[in-house]
C-alpha cells in the first residue's frame, strides 16, 4: 500500500533496472536515480537539522530536477517550483534556494552539488503550519499567478482517477512538458512512472517539434502528453501519421480547434482539462473523443456549472491552502472551486466557451464572450486568424488585429456578429503577437503594450 512520499519513491525507482530515463546524451537508470534521491534525501535532512523548510526548486525538467523534487519530497522539507534562472530572491522570506550551475548540468555525478548548501546559513523559515507537500505556481493567464499548496494524497488520488481510464505499460514517454508545471508533473511525468515507462526528456526548451520528429515513428508503444499548439506544430510538418502511431496521451493546457479535432479523432489520445488547483485533473474525454473546444467528462469530482456560466468542481484532488506573502492561506477542504472558464454541456460532455476575465457587456446589454464568438469569426475568416476582441475602454470594442491591410482589416470587421453593428470599434493593429507558454494569445499583456504605447506617444 503506497502511503507516502517514500512508499512511492521505492514503487517509481528501486529495483528498476532495466527502465532509464534519457535527456539528450545522458542515460541513467531509474535505479541508479533512486540511490542519488536517497542520497540527496539524507544529506539534506543532515544539513536541515531534520527541521522542515520551503525549498525553492528551480531547475529544467530534467533527470537533475527529478532527484531534486523527490530528494526534498522524502527529506519531509516542502519544494516550491518555479521556473529555472527565475528571481526568487523576493518571493518568501527564510527559504532555502536550491540552483543549478550553468557548469554542473551532470550535478548528478557529483558529489559537490549535494553538499550544495552545506556552508550556507539557513534562517528559520516562518509560517510552516502547511499541510501541503509542495507548492507550485498556476499559469495565470486572467489573474496573477498563484503559489498553490498540493497534498500527497491530491496526487495519490488524481493518478488512481487517470490509470483507471488510461491503459499504458511498459512503453516509452517523449516529454515535452516542463515539470514545474502541474500539467507536466502529474500527467507527463507522474503517469509516466506509473506506467513503468522509459522516458526520454527533450534536451532543448522551445525545441518540441524537432525531439518528437526525430523519434516519433521510430518508437513502438509511445506515451505523448502535450498541448494543442505542439500537435498542430506536428501535423503543419505532415507527422500526423506518426502522431497516430502512438498509443496513448493527453492533450490540454487550451482548447482544441476544429482542425486539431478533425485530425485527432479516432486516435489513440484523450482530451484533458484541469488545472493547478486540482492537481490537475477535472475533466478528461474518451480514447479518440474529439470535438472543437471539447474538454472531456467529469473525473472523479463533483462538477457544477455558477450562475455566471462557470465551471465549479470540488473533490478529494481540490487544493487546501495557498501561499500568499510568505504566508499560509488555509481553505475548507470540501468546498466549491471556481475554475474562471465559462463552459456548456451538452450530453454530459463539456465544452469551453471562455474565460470569463475576458467577458464583457456591450452599450445594448449583449453579454459577449469574445472566444466563442472568435470561433465563429474565423469560419468566416479561415484565410485570416490573428484577430481578438477586446472591451475598449469607455465603451465599444476593440479589434486587434495582426495585419494592416484595409480588407482583411474589413472582412474581420464583417465576419462580427450583428449586434456589433451600433457598437463604437477601434482597430488596433499589431504585429508582434504575444502569445503565452500554452499558445494561447495573451490578451491582457497585449492590451496592456498597446496602451503603453498610446500613453508614451502623447
Amino acid at each position: 500500500m503506497i502511503r507516502n512520499w517514500n512508499d512511492l519513491v521505492i514503487k517509481y525507482f528501486y529495483k528498476k533496472e532495466k527502465e532509464f530515463i534519457k535527456i539528450g546524451s545522458i542515460t541513467i537508470t531509474k535505479h541508479e536515480i533512486y540511490e542519488r534521491i536517497i542520497l540527496f534525501s539524507n544529506v539534506l535532512q543532515e544539513n536541515l537539522k531534520r527541521k522542515r523548510f520551503f525549498i525553492y526548486l528551480a531547475l529544467p525538467s530534467d533527470i537533475s530536477f527529478i532527484i531534486a523534487f523527490f530528494g526534498i519530497l522524502c527529506s519531509g522539507n516542502a519544494p516550491i517550483l518555479v521556473k529555472p534562472n527565475e528571481d526568487i530572491n523576493d518571493k518568501l522570506e527564510g527559504s532555502l534556494k536550491i540552483s543549478l550551475d550553468k557548469n554542473e548540468s551532470d550535478f548528478f555525478f557529483d558529489e559537490k552539488y549535494v553538499f550544495y548548501c552545506k556552508n550556507k546559513e539557513i534562517p528559520n523559515s516562518k509560517n510552516m503550519n502547511s499541510e501541503s507537500d509542495f507548492f507550485i505556481y498556476t499559469s495565470g493567464s486572467t489573474r496573477k499567478p498563484r503559489c498553490m499548496g498540493i497534498t500527497f494524497q491530491n496526487v495519490h488520488y488524481n493518478i488512481q482517477l487517470h490509470l483507471k481510464k488510461i491503459s499504458h505499460r511498459r512503453g516509452t514517454t517523449l516529454s515535452v512538458l516542463p515539470y514545474f508545471h502541474i500539467f507536466g508533473l502529474v500527467l507527463d511525468l507522474f503517469l509516466s512512472l506509473e506506467f513503468q515507462n522509459s522516458i526520454l526528456i527533450n534536451p532543448t526548451k522551445g525545441k518540441e517539434i524537432d525531439f518528437l520528429a526525430e523519434l516519433l515513428g521510430n518508437i513502438k508503444n509511445v506515451y505523448l502528453c502535450g498541448v494543442p499548439r505542439t500537435f498542430e506544430g506536428l501535423i503543419e510538418k505532415n507527422f500526423l501519421s506518426q502522431v497516430k502511431k502512438c498509443s496513448a496521451g493527453i492533450i490540454g493546457g487550451a482548447p482544441i480547434s476544429s482542425s486539431l479535432a478533425n485530425s485527432l479523432r479516432g486516435s489513440n489520445f484523450y482530451v484533458g482539462y484541469g488545472q493547478t488547483e486540482a492537481s490537475p485533473g477535472i475533466l478528461l474525454g474518451d480514447r479518440g473523443e474529439f470535438w472543437e473546444a471539447y474538454l472531456g467528462k467529469a473525473i472523479g469530482v463533483s462538477i457544477a456549472i455558477s450562475n455566471e456560466g462557470t465551471l465549479l468542481f470540488k473533490g478529494e484532488n481540490a487544493y487546501i491552502e495557498y501561499m500568499e506573502n510568505g504566508e499560509i492561506i488555509k481553505l475548507k477542504p470540501i468546498r466549491w472551486v471556481d475554475s474562471g472558464d465559462l463552459v456548456s454541456l451538452v450530453d454530459e460532455r463539456y465544452f469551453y466557451r471562455g474565460r470569463v476575465g475576458y467577458s464583457f457587456k456591450l452599450s445594448n446589454g449583449t453579454w459577449v464572450v469574445p472566444e466563442e464568438i472568435e470561433r465563429e469569426m474565423l469560419k468566416k475568416t479561415r484565410e485570416f486568424k490573428e484577430f481578438f476582441i477586446s472591451e475598449r475602454m469607455g465603451g465599444g470594442v476593440e479589434l486587434f488585429i495582426n495585419s494592416n491591410d484595409s480588407s482583411c482589416i474589413e472582412l474581420v470587421k464583417k465576419s462580427l456578429p450583428d449586434y456589433f453593428m451600433n457598437e463604437k470599434i477601434s482597430i488596433q493593429t499589431v504585429f508582434l503577437w504575444s502569445k503565452d507558454s500554452k499558445g494561447n494569445v495573451d490578451r491582457q499583456k497585449m492590451k496592456h503594450e498597446v496602451l503603453d504605447t498610446i500613453r508614451n506617444s502623447l
